[in-house]
């Protein structure tokens, strides 16, 4: 149990020393957006959250409190066909809404049985966020407020994002390669920036993914920070051409891409080894839905190249209220998935020595060597062809456990 304090504290310690990277702006696609703002909302909503004031959570999320008129909301339900990136996911989770689901398998599982109790007032008397709940039955009544306080934070910090700031570089790249603006290419290429990076001088509020890429590297080694500023600082020089060359930036998108999957193939196998380290025979609500909301950040990117190793990771982190076996292997398995995982993007210069590392503190483990698939991952393959309905259309995508109710207000309290 100690290597859990020991890891934990270290990572919080990084989180309040600014990385000598951020503060070198010099060269990035820096400028005015709302998009910047975001970040504040997630200060917000994981204070709130601490406090367990999941209706200001709602509210802030639904309707955002310091970026309006942008919320995390319209970017979760935010639908962008013309985007690979959005078909991959919306094909793997067959859902137009995948982000949001996730959001609202938590912020409306305690809340609409509370409201029900107690016989709330009509629709039309109940706030926005109130009624976003209208209508969600999935039986997710058993959460934890563990799981909720990671769940909800993880993904505002970085599933929504990681994945608008990907969406927003493909379409800088889409822009040039159609003869479209070069200004409207470097629109999306500065939001792209931001919403990984947040505003100038909040490093230290812990609240966007630039923190979490530091954190990992202080967890595994092999630092990726300087290689993901680099390549904005490279695209942003090459839409300053007269002429933008499409190919080099698109060979830039798959590049930071790639590196951000690393991050997040790191942050879920760190997950594994807390399970791992955790009480036998109970639930480790914190580290299975850390682990899982983390994971979603790559989850179709890892069923593209090996569906088995995909499906077997989910499994480990899918139910929140699991117990914990005490032979279960987690660290092996998940870190087995992801080193084969970073192993297929050698095509972008990503390797498991230079980007992945080694996990703190498993200098012990007897994990076997991982006997790799030969696939190599591709950026063009929105797994439509491959996935079809990976999840049953009928139910939410991610309420797939029928969790029995706890049945007391005890475990009701919001």
């Amino acid at each position: 149990m100690w290597a859990i304090w020991l890891a934990v504290g270290i990572a919080m310690l990084a989180s309040g020393v600014a990385s000598d990277a951020h503060e070198n702006l010099e060269g990035l696609p820096t400028g005015s957006t709302n998009v910047k703002k975001l970040v504040y909302d997630v200060c917000d909503m994981k204070d709130e959250g601490r406090e367990r004031k999941w209706s200001e959570v709602r509210n802030i999320y639904i309707q955002g409190e310091n970026a309006n008129p942008l919320t995390f909301y319209e970017y979760a339900t935010k639908q962008m066909p013309q985007s690979v990136t959005y078909r991959l996911f919306r094909n793997y989770y067959n859902s137009d809404t995948f982000l949001d689901d996730h959001m609202k398998h938590y912020l409306c599982s305690r809340h609409n049985r509370v409201r029900k109790l107690l016989q709330s007032e009509e629709p039309s008397e109940r706030a926005v966020s109130d009624r976003y709940c209208d209508g969600y039955s999935a039986e997710t009544s058993g959460f934890d407020h563990a799981s909720m306080t990671q769940a909800i934070p993880k993904a505002v910090q970085n599933w929504i994002p990681i994945f608008m700031s990907t969406v927003e570089f493909e379409k800088a790249v889409d822009q040039i390669a159609s003869g479209g603006s070069k200004g409207a290419a470097h629109e999306a290429l500065k939001e792209a920036f931001y919403f990984y990076f947040g505003e100038e001088g909040t490093y230290d509020k812990d609240c966007a993914p630039v923190i979490t890429t530091d954190k990992r590297r202080d967890n595994f080694g092999p630092s990726n920070q300087e290689a993901i500023l680099s390549v904005f600082r490279e695209a942003n020089a090459e839409l300053q051409k007269e002429s933008p060359r499409a190919s080099e930036l698109r060979r830039l998108f798959h590049r930071v891409t790639a590196l951000h999957l690393v991050v997040y193939a790191k942050a879920t196998t760190r997950y594994g080894f807390f399970l791992d380290e955790a009480e036998p025979g109970l639930p480790a609500y914190k580290y299975r839905t850390e682990g899982k909301t983390f994971y979603r950040v790559i989850t179709p990117y890892v069923a593209l190249v090996d569906p088995e190793g995909a499906a077997r990771v989910e499994s480990i982190y899918e139910d929140d209220n699991a117990p914990v076996l005490a032979d279960g292997n987690y660290y092996c398995q998940v870190d087995e998935v992801m080193r084969c995982f970073v192993r297929s993007m050698g095509s972008y210069g990503i390797t498991v020595e230079e980007n992945y590392g080694t996990l703190e503190n498993t200098e012990g483990s007897s994990c076997p060597t991982p006997s790799c698939h030969s696939n190599s991952l591709r950026f063009d393959d929105d797994g439509g062809s491959q996935f079809g309905n990976h999840h049953n259309a009928g139910r939410p995508p991610f309420a797939s456990l029928a969790i029995a109710a706890a049945g007391a207000l005890s475990c009701l309290i919001i």
